[in-house]
């Protein structure tokens, strides 16, 4: 059930659950790519300066691996750990941006 502006006559409207399309940017995931040196950048250094200074994350995300999570407002531990060091290349970012 929604509200409906295209119909004044009935406010509330239904209509099936329909799942995300996966090609359309609002309602799929977003993904890039970084070039990165893993034996010098810091987990600090993505989290700084990517994710909070380039992308405009605020406070409110978290940092995960396939292990788990790397970084979140209380997991601070791996911060100062090269990316080299923390395992899998592939990391989840979950949040939004501000």
């Amino acid at each position: 059930m929604f509200l409906s502006p295209f119909t004044p006559e009935r406010l509330l409207s239904t209509d099936r659950y329909r799942d995300p399309n996966p090609d359309c940017p609002v309602c799929s995931p977003a993904q890039t790519r970084v070039l990165v040196d893993l034996s010098r950048a810091t987990l600090n250094d993505l989290v700084e300066d990517l994710l909070k200074l380039e992308l405009g994350y605020g406070e409110e995300f978290v940092v995960n691996n396939e292990i788990g999570t790397l970084y979140d407002i209380d997991e601070t531990e791996n911060l100062t750990k090269k990316l080299s060091e923390l395992g899998a290349l592939s990391l989840i970012v979950a949040g939004s941006p501000n």
